[in-house]
């Protein structure tokens, strides 16, 4: 079987947001989310999130301020359809009344891929957990020692690395807000970083 040479990654364009309670907010700095960078602390178990203000009808989202996106139930049955959905763990959605949001679930990337850039791209790591923060410049693409063909990835943009078969399904689904980006595999960095950023491939199992 080929080595692939490209991956894609799947990602919110819009501003039309998720937004947490502001009280699942202050609870969530003082137990599941990092005071640093705003991202889930790896070993958290987050079982629900309570939202104040629901975002586009899309099928990936995420929560304004928070290291969490937010996906579609027909996206979901995808990547299930796939063998793939269990890379994910979800979380319910739920309204400020205490109903859950139909259709809509949280999730976290068992495992994460940076995308990375050349070398204006912006990187600091949190002081508080250590998680590498890096902005991409220039053409995007993914390093191939962090990619394993078969599973999913998340990416620093709270969406999703996949393959291309995974990718061309996605592009049947509703488009609206949506980009579906072609990223290289490449061999060696070109950002100039003296960095093994795949320390920050998570893993939450």
């Amino acid at each position: 079987m080929n080595k692939p040479s490209y991956v894609f990654a799947i990602f919110s364009t819009t501003s039309d947001a998720y937004e947490m309670r502001n009280k699942t907010c202050d609870e969530a700095k003082g137990t599941w989310l990092c005071s640093g960078c705003a991202s889930p602390k790896k070993t958290s178990e987050i079982h629900h999130v309570v939202i104040k203000q629901k975002g586009i009808n899309t099928s990936l989202n995420f929560i304004s301020g928070v290291g969490m996106g937010v996906i579609r139930e027909d996206l979901l049955q995808l990547l299930s359809e796939f063998g793939v959905s269990n890379d994910l763990i979800l979380s319910t959605l739920l309204n400020e009344d205490g109903s859950k949001i139909s259709g809509f679930q949280a999730f976290r990337p068992k495992k994460e891929i940076i995308i990375r850039g050349n070398s204006a791209s912006s990187y600091r790591k949190c002081e508080v957990c250590g998680r590498h923060l890096y902005h991409p410049l220039g053409d995007w693409y993914v390093l191939r020692s962090q990619y394993s063909p078969g599973i999913i990835f998340g990416n620093q943009f709270k969406g999703l690395i996949v393959s291309l078969e995974i990718a061309n399904q996605v592009k049947k689904l509703s488009s609206k807000q949506i980009a579906i980006t072609k990223l290289p595999l490449l061999d060696a960095a070109r950002d100039n970083l003296n960095l093994d950023l795949s320390l920050d491939v998570k893993s939450y199992q």
